[in-house]
């Protein structure tokens, strides 16, 4: 990936989790500045799961203000 600031070539059928495109979209190929370098893990350490199963597909819980 390059750098923030530099130049980059986007092929035809890019996977979109990869790059978000701004800007003057019509057709491929694209090319840009990359104006975020985006992030990618390198590993990914979880826990054990203690909750039940019906939470399992939970990402983020309701919030609820209680008055």
């Amino acid at each position: 990936m390059a750098g923030e600031g530099n130049e980059l070539d986007v092929p035809d059928g890019f996977d979109p989790a990869r790059y978000r495109l701004s800007g003057n979209v019509t057709k491929p190929p694209y090319r840009g500045r990359v104006t975020h370098g985006g992030w990618q893990a390198t590993r990914c350490e979880l826990p054990q799961w203690t909750g039940g199963k019906e939470s399992t597909l939970i990402v983020a819980p309701a919030e609820v203000e209680v008055a």
